[in-house]
């Protein structure tokens, strides 16, 4: 899934979780590729930092912070919390593929959550067409509209 990030629309490939609601990026460093947040007027640091561990020991930890979200080409377009990534498992995604999207349930909104709040789109369900690679397969929502 092609997502932009920030008030300059940053532009990366996502992972879809459905297991959790966290979006994360790894920030941009000397030495890595990323979100780089001083660029971005609308971005916002909320000062909290969280620790996410995965079945197959993988992790990812960084600060949860705010910004402008967009579906490329798509009425998903919504201030959103992420988790800005300084600390990123080697290996994590294959064929490019730069972060990750969650769209599980749990108490603290995902960005169809936010967008249907917000009267952007009809309903907060989505529905995935898996295919063999990732960045081929697709996610459908507001009655059929991809993202």
């Amino acid at each position: 899934m092609t997502l932009s990030l920030g008030s300059n629309l940053q532009v990366f490939t996502y992972q879809v979780d459905t297991g959790s609601n966290t979006m994360w990026i790894p920030l941009q460093s000397s030495n890595t590729t990323g979100f780089n947040p001083s660029t971005s007027t609308s971005f916002a640091q909320t000062n909290q930092s969280q620790l996410i561990q995965y079945a197959d020991n993988s992790q990812v930890s960084g600060s949860l912070d705010y910004d402008m979200i967009d579906a490329v080409g798509t009425p998903l377009n919504v201030r959103a919390l992420f988790l800005g990534a300084s600390q990123v498992s080697q290996g994590m995604f294959p064929n490019g593929v730069q972060g990750l999207i969650g769209f599980g349930y749990t108490l603290q909104p995902n960005i169809l959550d936010v967008a249907y709040a917000k009267g952007l789109i009809s309903t907060p369900v989505f529905t995935l067409q898996l295919l063999d690679q990732s960045v081929q397969s697709n996610m459908y929502y507001n009655n059929g509209e991809t993202a």
